[in-house]
C-alpha cells in the first residue's frame, strides 16, 4: 500500500455581503493581515491570515445564501485569554462577552463577523 497524501492546511471560505467591509473588520479589529484579493477596487474574493490561520472571504449576496445557519469556524490558539483581552472591548460578541470552560476540556470564546459567521477561538485547558 502506498503512503497517503498529506493534508497541509484548511482554508474555510466564509460568505460576505461586502468583501471590503469584511476585510476591514478582520484586519482592523481582529488583527489579521491581508493575504490576497482578486480586485483592489471591488474585491469579490480575498484571503486574510493571522499566524498559521488563513480564512477566505467570498462575495455572496443574501439572495444566494441558503436558509441554513451561517458557518462556524473553530480556531485553535495558544493563548486564548490573551486573544480575548485583545477583542473584549469590541462590539462583536453574540452574547455577553466571556470565556467558557467546557466539559470537553477547552477554554473558548466566540464572536460574530459582520456577516453573522461565528468564530470560536479555543485552547485545551491546562
Amino acid at each position: 500500500m502506498s503512503e497517503k497524501a498529506k493534508l497541509l492546511a484548511l482554508h474555510p471560505v466564509l460568505p460576505a455581503q461586502d468583501v471590503r467591509h469584511s476585510l476591514e473588520f478582520y484586519v482592523d479589529d481582529l488583527g489579521f493581515e491581508l493575504a490576497f484579493l482578486d480586485n483592489p477596487q471591488n474585491p469579490t474574493y480575498a484571503g486574510i491570515r493571522r499566524g498559521m490561520v488563513e480564512i477566505h472571504l467570498q462575495l455572496m449576496p443574501t439572495e444566494d445564501l441558503s436558509p441554513v445557519q451561517p458557518p462556524i469556524v473553530r480556531v485553535y490558539v495558544k493563548e486564548v485569554d490573551k486573544l480575548f483581552d485583545e477583542y473584549v472591548d469590541l462590539d462583536i460578541f453574540p452574547d455577553d462577552p466571556g470565556q467558557l470552560d467546557t466539559e470537553m476540556g477547552t477554554r473558548e470564546f466566540s464572536l460574530l463577523d459582520p456577516d453573522g459567521n461565528m468564530l470560536t477561538f479555543y485552547q485545551d485547558e491546562e
